[in-house]
């Protein structure tokens, strides 16, 4: 298993690829997140999780529940980034790109299983929406600011770290539209409660493409 200095060297690259300055925050005997990070707009406050590809052996099945991992990073992080005075991020890296945070786990996560009601007499369905095993609501986690994946782009040769970022509409410090600049290695993602998530879905199609042309062997470390 790797050791969660993957996650945070790739998040540091990050904020040098966008030109912020991240500063540790040092610890202390309460529950305390990882960086406060510094942009041309403001700051926010960091928290950064690695999800490792547990039981993974390269040549046996593997298996996972879609969401889960994401919704554990938000369980164990909410504690450290509650009560602070600006915008907060959970910051969630899949090293091993194994798929935890492809976008539709990463909204199910936020907002519950994507879901679609069929009809048992007609055989009609209803639009996807979120349904249960939400994390983010108007009462639960609303110190989280967004939520964003971690990533390198391999559509380019060298390699740029990239960041997805997926706003929590429930957040009571959200982040201002503007606050990041959309490209440049920066994706973000607004949703409302009456979005079905079509479009997003759709915009993120062409970048899970370009990563899984450039898959590489996963191997045990």
């Amino acid at each position: 298993m790797l050791d969660g200095n993957a996650a945070v060297k790739l998040f540091l690259e990050v904020c040098e690829f966008q030109k912020w300055d991240a500063n540790k925050i040092e610890e202390t005997d309460k529950r305390t997140p990882d960086y406060q990070v510094v942009t041309p707009s403001g700051g926010f406050i960091a928290e950064v999780k690695q999800l490792n590809a547990e039981g993974y052996k390269t040549g046996q099945v593997f298996s996972y529940t879609p969401a889960t991992r994401v919704r554990n990073a938000i369980g164990k992080a909410k504690g450290q980034l509650q009560n602070h005075d600006i915008p907060t991020m959970l910051v969630i890296c899949d090293v091993r790109r194994v798929g935890y945070t492809r976008f539709e786990f990463m909204t199910a996560g936020m907002y519950g299983d994507l879901t679609m009601s069929i009809n048992k007499k007609t055989g009609q369905s209803s639009e996807i929406f979120c349904g249960r095993s939400a994390k983010m609501n108007e009462d639960i986690n609303t110190s989280i600011s967004a939520v964003a994946d971690i990533c390198y782009d391999c559509s380019n040769t060298p390699l740029k770290p990239h960041i997805n970022i997926y706003h929590n509409m429930y957040a009571k410090k959200p982040f201002e539209r503007g606050f990041f600049k959309d490209g440049g290695g920066i994706a973000q993602y607004w949703f409302t409660a009456e979005e079905n998530f079509e479009s997003s879905r759709l915009k993120m199609r062409s970048l899970d493409c370009a990563r899984d042309d450039n898959v590489r062997e996963l191997k045990d470390e």
